[in-house]
This record gives structure tokens, sequence and C-alpha cells, in this order.
């Protein structure tokens, strides 16, 4: 594995085209990053009440596998409700870097 790759994890009810800006100017330093859609936001925000933090962390920790297992340097980074969700993802399996922004605490 080498280089270095971001999972980027959006706010509640976001979408990943808030961390869109972010993503881009980490690919044009080199880093490839991703940001999944959480389940219950974007197009299925009518099926918010349905989800629960648990099937977001779970969407989270399956994005964040193949980045901690593919580069050499892995950064998270969460905004918001990301932000909480990014803290317990760096609990589970630490990054290199954890970035918050405006991190949801409870």
């Amino acid at each position: 594995a080498t280089g270095s790759g971001a999972l980027l994890i959006h706010g509640f009810t976001g979408t990943p085209a808030e961390m869109r800006p972010l993503g881009e100017a980490l690919a044009a330093a080199g880093v490839t990053a991703v940001c999944p859609l959480l389940p219950g936001m974007g197009e299925q925000i009518d099926r918010l009440g349905e989800t629960n933090a648990s099937a977001w962390l779970e969407a989270v920790r399956a994005a964040w596998e193949p980045i901690a297992a593919d580069f050499d340097r892995c950064v998270l980074v969460g905004f918001s409700l990301g932000g909480a969700l990014a803290l317990r993802l760096a609990a589970e399996r630490p990054p290199d870097r954890l970035i918050l922004l405006a991190p949801f605490l409870r």
C-alpha cells in the first residue's frame, strides 16, 4: 500500500456534496478521498426515521476498511455528525490523522 487516503464523513441530513470542495482540494494534493452517502440521507431522506447511529457507523466502517488497508497514510475527516462518527471509528481503528469540523458530540 502506498500514498494517502482519506475518508470524509458528511453531516446530519447532508450529502457528500458538502464535502466535495475539501475532497477536491485533497485530490489536488495527491490524497485519494472518498465520501459515502450515509444511510437515510440525501435521496433517502424519507427513510431517515428508519436509520440510526448503528447504521451510520456500519456504513463508515465499510468505507474506512479499504482506505486503512490500501494506503500508507490514512486520514479521517468528519463534519458535524460525521465528526462524532469519525471519533467512534478512530477509537476502533486509529487513523494517522483525525480532523473534526464542527463536530457533533452528543
